[in-house]
């Protein structure tokens, strides 16, 4: 995918050896719309390494289908639980590579001959290719790092029996690091599922909503808060009602307090539970998310675009994110060059207009990749009926 905000460690509260399970989903990183999904997800037992920054407690409780613990401990559930279908983290996802492949090792070595019994899948949405370097390994002669790359994405790949891309260009970015052939292996199944919402059911088309703006995510350069901080004045100049709702913590927090305290058209929230990001969106006309590549990073899908979709909000963002091009079919605002006064001639343009209305599908696109990774097997999972909602 991997995945905004950032982890924290946390003890289990249940032991991971409680249970067995027919899927198993190993999660380096767990947020708050991951216990959301998993009620419309086959059943399964979902091990995690640690907690998001924007993890909500309150969805934690009680879910001994969610459990945290250490990779020891992970492949130690794994291979006692012997699960129908493992899930685990994408090939791109550099940073957790050696977790993945020490637990695929391990599944190997314990199975022999009938490892195929237990079916490796993945969920990719990384749209990164290898001409941008890792910040800690910027030194690197970019050759050196394609070769790099290139050797961790098929090792991965051999483990793997199939792979649900949730945007066209995460499969494109695979196919440029590993090469076209890696995906043509007889024993590997690919499909891409675009990684759209349904209307969340908490919106209503008589929803009142407000000449507000929001922005939930976490407060740093990369997703483009200074930016957004910089166009702010301009917006207000041309649309004196339009509020600003920033949600979130990070890096930048000290200056989003700061331009709150400065201009009142600015409303921090500071870290917010579910319920209240629900309500933001659902009032809000407008959802921006103007990131930035930094180093090897760069936006996936953005989970505020998601929402913001799923709560029928116009999109302001740029052309990172993995869905650039179905927002620009579908009339939102992509930029492809990031500055404060193109931000907010965006911004301010889309105020102006109604409230868009989506085509969206009756199943989320997560939520449909899931059934398909699991082979929704009789009696574990009911796929929802496929089909078009306008929001």
């Amino acid at each position: 995918m991997n995945p905004e905000g950032s982890p924290a460690t946390h003890p289990p509260s249940t032991s991971i050896r409680d249970a067995t399970h027919d899927v198993i989903r190993f999660y380096p990183e767990v947020r708050s719309v991951h216990f959301e999904r998993a009620s419309e997800m086959a059943p399964g037992l979902t091990l995690y390494l640690k907690r998001r920054a924007d993890f909500d407690e309150a969805l934690a409780a009680n879910r001994p289908d969610f459990l945290s613990g250490t990779l020891r401990e992970i492949i130690r559930r794994v291979l006692v639980s012997r699960p129908r279908v493992l899930e685990v983290p994408e090939p791109l996802w550099f940073r957790y590579w050696p977790h993945t492949m020490i637990l695929l090792i391990a599944l190997r070595l314990a199975s022999g001959s009938r490892r195929r019994e237990i079916s490796v899948v993945t969920y990719a949405i990384e749209n990164s290719t290898p001409d941008r370097l890792p910040r800690r390994l910027a030194t690197l002669p970019p050759a050196l790092w394609r070769t790099i790359s290139r050797i961790l994405a098929r090792g991965h790949l051999r483990h793997v029996d199939r792979i649900a891309f949730g945007t066209s260009g995460a499969r494109q970015a695979l196919i440029t690091t590993a090469g076209l052939g890696a995906l043509q292996d007889d024993h590997l199944q690919t499909r891409i599922i675009e990684a759209l919402p349904t209307r969340c059911a908490c919106t209503s088309p008589s929803e009142e909503r407000t000449d507000s703006v929001v922005f939930v995510t976490s407060l740093e350069q990369r997703k483009g808060l200074d930016t957004l901080l910089e166009a702010w004045p301009a917006v207000v100049a041309a649309r004196p009602t339009a509020m600003l709702h920033i949600a979130g913590s990070g890096p930048l927090e000290g200056a989003t307090a700061t331009a709150s305290a400065t201009y009142p058209s600015i409303v921090f929230h500071g870290l917010v539970g579910r319920e209240t990001v629900h309500s933001l969106y659902r009032h809000a006309r407008v959802s921006v998310l103007p990131s930035r590549p930094s180093g090897r990073w760069r936006e996936q899908v953005g989970l505020p675009i998601v929402e913001g979709i799923s709560h029928g909000t116009s999109i302001v963002t740029t052309a990172e994110t993995g869905l650039a091009r179905w927002l620009t079919q579908h009339g939102q605002h992509v930029l492809t060059e990031l500055t404060p006064r193109a931000l907010a001639t965006a911004i301010i343009e889309a105020l102006a207009v109604p409230a868009p209305r989506y085509a969206l599908p009756l199943a989320d696109g997560r939520i449909l990749a899931d059934g398909w990774l699991i082979g929704r097997a009789p009696g574990v999972f009911t796929p929802p009926k496929d089909g078009v909602a306008v929001l």
